[in-house]
């Protein structure tokens, strides 16, 4: 499921659908899935923001997480680069769970918090 689609929702699957129960079958898996509403734990705001900061991270999917972080937050990268880089090494945006993106967030609103002071 999308990250976006975590935020705001918990999934389980119902039941796999094998490609021979459509026509014409596809070449992928699929499954029914039950979503039920979530609090994110983010204020409103910080949803929002959430939104944009993890867009910002995804754009180029080819490229590691962390030229991702140097290119659009470089203050961040320069200043806890060293803790990002043995956190996340090479991975790139789409390796991470849900739960890694939620701390990764965390951690950056709580520098961003310290720097503003």
């Amino acid at each position: 499921m999308s990250l976006v689609g975590a935020l705001g929702f918990e999934s389980t699957i119902i039941k796999k659908v094998p490609p021979e129960s459509f026509k014409p079958a596809p070449k992928v898996d699929s499954a029914v899935i039950r979503l039920l509403p979530r609090d994110s734990g983010l204020s409103t705001e910080n949803e929002k923001r959430f939104l944009k900061w993890s867009q910002l991270l995804f754009q180029q999917r080819r490229k590691t997480l962390m030229n991702g972080i140097r290119q659009h937050f470089p203050e961040w990268y320069q200043n806890h680069g060293d803790a990002l880089r043995e956190n996340f090494g090479l991975r790139r945006p789409e390796t991470l769970d849900f739960t890694e993106w939620m701390k990764l967030f965390s951690d950056y609103l709580k520098i961003e918090q310290n720097e503003i002071r």
